[in-house]
C-alpha cells in the first residue's frame, strides 16, 4: 500500500502532537521558580506598584491644577503661586489666539482661493 506525502506528513505531526507534552511559557516560569526557591514576580510587582503610586500623585496634582484654571482652590495659593498662574495662563491665552488666527487665515484663503475657482474654472482670466 502507497501513502501519499500529504497523508503521511499528516500521520507524523498528529504522531507527534500526542508524544510529545505540551509546554507553556507560564510552565517553564512556574518550574524555573520552583527549581530555584525564587519568586521572578515579586520585584516586578513593587515597581509596578510604585508607578502606580507616582501616577495617582501626578493625577492628584494636575487635577489640583486644572481646578485652579477654572478659578476653584484658589486661597491656599501664595502671590508668587497666583503670579505663576495668571502668566501660564495669558501664555496658554496667546497659544489658543494664535491657533484660531491661523485656521481663520486659512479659511478666508481657501474660501478666496474657491471664489476665484467659481469664476473662472479654467484658469482663463
Amino acid at each position: 500500500m502507497w501513502v501519499t506525502g500529504k497523508s503521511f506528513f499528516g500521520f507524523l505531526q498528529r504522531r507527534r502532537r500526542n508524544e510529545i507534552p505540551s509546554i507553556t511559557t507560564k510552565r517553564i516560569f512556574d518550574q524555573y521558580q520552583q527549581t530555584k526557591g525564587i519568586d521572578l514576580w515579586s520585584c516586578h510587582y513593587e515597581i509596578m506598584k510604585e508607578d502606580l503610586e507616582k501616577l495617582k500623585e501626578m493625577n492628584i496634582k494636575i487635577r489640583r491644577e486644572i481646578r485652579q484654571r477654572m478659578g476653584q482652590c484658589l486661597n491656599d495659593l501664595s502671590f508668587q503661586d497666583l503670579q505663576s498662574l495668571e502668566s501660564d495662563m495669558e501664555s496658554a491665552w496667546r497659544v489658543i489666539h494664535d491657533r484660531a488666527n491661523r485656521v481663520l487665515t486659512n479659511q478666508i484663503e481657501t474660501s478666496k482661493k474657491k471664489g476665484a475657482m467659481d469664476e473662472d474654472p479654467y484658469g482663463f482670466c
